[in-house]
């Protein structure tokens, strides 16, 4: 399949799309409902500091909880965000460099479509799963999921695991 004019523009739009909506948002959950906030009661708890012990203990809590709620100290967490975001500037730098003569660009639209989706839905399987999920991460996952396709996905993916499973057991 030849990358031609029209031909190919609409899935490559739609996914590049979809990779702008994850970095968007995983940016406005960072800086606005993580950083922003925790600055904030940082600044007001500075009002009652008497001493450099107690800016310091202040500064490493504020250090601490912004760490933790923008999932830099979850390694499975970090690890599938990391993926993700290599995944889009894979694909970013992928869309520099095809031409008209590329005979492989639907077939290379198709991987990364496949592997961003993957990624996608481990994320947000693992936050929702994670033991420590933190009601702010609940807001991440409602902006990345906001019309509740990648939870159809997810339901269906687990329902096939499961029926799988089940075959595998029965020895069908």
């Amino acid at each position: 399949m030849e990358y031609k004019r029209g031909v190919l523009r609409l899935p490559f739009h739609a996914l590049r799309h979809r990779m702008l909506h994850f970095v968007q948002n995983l940016q406005y959950y960072m800086m606005l409902e993580v950083i922003e906030p925790s600055w904030q009661e940082l600044s007001s708890k500075m009002q009652q500091v008497t001493n450099v012990d107690d800016v310091l203990k202040l500064h490493n809590e504020f250090l601490s909880s912004c760490l933790k709620d923008c999932m830099l100290t979850d390694p499975e967490l970090l690890d599938v965000g990391h993926k993700m975001l290599v995944q889009c500037v894979r694909f970013s730098n992928f869309l520099q460099v095809v031409t008209d003569e590329r005979g492989d660009a639907g077939k290379m639209l198709r991987r990364f479509d496949s592997k961003f989706s993957n990624l996608l839905l481990a994320l947000l399987n693992k936050i929702t799963n994670t033991a420590s999920y933190h009601l702010n991460l609940r807001n991440l996952v409602y902006r990345l999921d906001f019309n509740g396709f990648y939870t159809e996905k997810l339901e269906h993916l687990t329902a096939e695991k499961s029926m799988r499973s089940e075959r595998d057991s029965s020895g069908i």
